[in-house]
């Protein structure tokens, strides 16, 4: 009985699981290189917090000692993981830079130089005394340690937060870094001192490739007049700004860097549409990111967007897989310039001015082309070129950013689904699609196999032949979410046999209508048809009730012609009274 009660339990539970990406620690095991020093940097990488490595105290400024790991191929990561040392504080102010292999970047030893400051293309999180941080004051440099790399022991970040593990509690920094393609990490230091660290994990994103812009009007994120928000925080959008922390909002950047929003009218600037818009760079030289996109082989996607300069003409880059493929330049003023720049095009891209609106924004739109015959998973961003404002944290608006692919593609989250005979719709397949399906539509669902027998075990709408599945028109993100349910059409038959072996539906997807298609092996990562839906058996605690027979005395409901009542009510009645 208690057996039955826990496997019950555990089909109820299989109800609510859906498509979930598990983040791994991608770095364990990767190999670790440093500035100066001796011993191994591997006990950074091998998963242990009671091993612990320190670079060398050697290098003196401007250079900085630092540790860099190779995680051996490009990754879309989200999460940092940084042990903290067991005593002294030569784990408290330091800079993560993380980057791709398309990136044609050569570090240096040296933190405060435009070549980590004014790239861009950089992933970069500063960790520093939050209180000194302000303006252009991005490392938290003060009088008394006016350097960076600064005094060792002075303007450190926050005391980090411990967790038990193994039994022993330990100085733990987790920490968002938005969601970004690196194959390098590198901690550069930024004291004049030893750098060291017990762990370094490194966490890929669960997220899945999109096919449709999240949040392109940046309406979800604030809903203030004028803040920055750090980018964990803001659906589907990702910064490369270095700043995570400042005097008005000293906590752990557990949740990355900031995102500078504005309300529509402040600063006498309306928004291009609804009510909030972006300014490119909330504090230092950065890039927005949206979420990992799919694009299928030789596809073209359309995009569109809206620009504004701030103080007079602000130059932009639209940036496609780490690369400009095209440029503007826009003033804040109506009769002022605006232009896409000339010779910023690349062959991938399209790009033309469409229209500038009476408060300055101009709008634009283009294509771009996956050129390889392969499906490929990119990253679409924007980032501030120059600014007439002097400092390029000043300028660079943005806003009403949309992206239109070919075609929508569809298929089911996993391959094996399953829930219990004795409820009708128990997590049943879900159809996910992931882009814009430009008209209503439909896709068929074929019964091509399994144990399970059509109209005893489960019923269908029709009651054979193929199933035509309704599929509105909209965007489809391609998560189970926006999926496309299956309970309309197909329910599970309680057959009241038991114990009886787990039956299978075996259910395939085909001709899909519109613009809709079947991603199968084409797509960035499995979108499943066929699939297998696994019927289980309803365990029982008695035998089904009949209706002929001598009626003897009852004890507490149960008749000599069966059952009375459901076995739950039952079981709930000798749980109340101690049996």
């Amino acid at each position: 009985m208690i057996k039955n009660i826990f496997r019950t339990a555990l089909l109820f539970l299989s109800l609510f699981t859906h498509r979930v990406h598990a983040q791994t620690n991608i770095a364990l095991g990767k190999p670790v290189t440093y500035s100066t020093g001796t011993g191994s940097g591997a006990a950074l990488a091998d998963g242990d917090f009671a091993t612990n490595f320190q670079t060398g105290n050697t290098l003196g400024p401007p250079n900085a000692e630092w540790i860099q790991i190779d995680l051996g191929a490009d990754y879309l990561i989200e999460n940092l993981v940084l042990g903290g040392l067991p005593t002294g504080t030569n784990d408290r102010r330091f800079m993560i830079v993380t980057w791709p292999s398309t990136v044609a970047f050569t570090p240096t030893a040296q933190p405060d130089t435009a070549g980590y400051l004014s790239n861009s293309f950089l992933n970069r999180l500063i960790y520093t005394d939050p209180a000194l941080v302000n303006g252009s004051n991005v490392f938290g440099e003060s009088a008394a340690n006016p350097n960076t790399p600064g005094n060792a022991g002075q303007t450190l970040g926050p005391v980090y937060p411990t967790e038990v593990i193994g039994g022993v509690s330990r100085p733990v920094l987790r920490l968002n870094v938005g969601i970004h393609e690196a194959r390098y990490i590198r901690i550069i230091n930024l004291q004049d001192t030893s750098l060291g660290f017990s762990e370094v994990q490194v966490y890929n994103t669960n997220i899945s490739p999109v096919r449709v812009f999240k949040n392109g009007g940046f309406e979800q994120g604030s809903t203030k007049v004028q803040s920055v928000v750090r980018e964990a925080l803001v659906p589907g959008w990702s910064t490369t700004d270095p700043v995570g922390m400042f005097d008005q909002d000293p906590g752990i950047p557990a949740d990355g860097s900031y995102i500078e929003f504005w309300q529509s009218g402040f600063g006498g600037v309306p928004s291009a549409e609804g009510s909030y818009f972006v300014e490119l760079n909330a504090n230092a030289s950065g890039m927005l990111v949206q979420e990992p996109m799919c694009v299928l082989p030789n596809e073209t996607f359309t995009w569109s967007f809206a620009h504004r300069g701030r103080f007079g003409v602000d130059r932009m880059a639209l940036v496609i897989n780490d690369q400009d493929v095209a440029q503007f330049d826009d003033s804040n003023l109506t009769g002022g310039t605006h232009s896409v720049v000339a010779g910023s095009v690349t062959a991938s891209a399209t790009a033309t001015l469409v229209s500038t609106d009476a408060n300055g924004w101009t709008r634009y739109s283009g294509t771009w082309t996956n050129l390889s015959g392969t499906s490929a998973t990119i990253n679409f961003g924007f980032r501030a070129v120059t600014s007439s404002g002097g400092t390029i944290s000043a300028g660079n608006f943005l806003d009403d950013v949309k992206m239109t692919t070919t075609n929508a593609v569809a298929g089911f989250a996993s391959p094996t689904f399953q829930g219990a005979e004795n409820i009708p719709t128990a997590n049943l397949p879900i159809i996910v699609l992931s882009g814009n399906v430009t008209t209503a539509t439909t896709i068929e669902l074929n019964v091509v196999g399994g144990t399970a027998t059509r109209g005893t075990d489960f019923a269908t709408t029709p009651a054979s032949g193929i199933i035509s599945v309704s599929v509105p028109a909209g965007n489809y993100d391609g998560t189970v979410a926006t999926g496309i349910s299956l309970a309309p059409y197909m329910q599970i038959l309680n057959d009241t046999v038991s114990p009886e072996a787990d039956e299978t539906i075996i259910l395939q997807l085909q001709n899909p209508g519109g613009n809709i298609l079947l991603a199968g092996p084409s797509y960035c990562e499995p979108f499943y048809t066929p699939v297998t839906y696994t019927i289980k058996d309803f365990p029982r605690c008695y035998k089904p009730a009949t209706t002929t027979g001598t009626v003897l005395p009852t004890n507490h409901g149960i008749t000599a012609l069966g059952r009375a009542g459901n076995w739950l009510g039952i079981l709930g009645y000798n749980f109340r009274h101690g049996r």
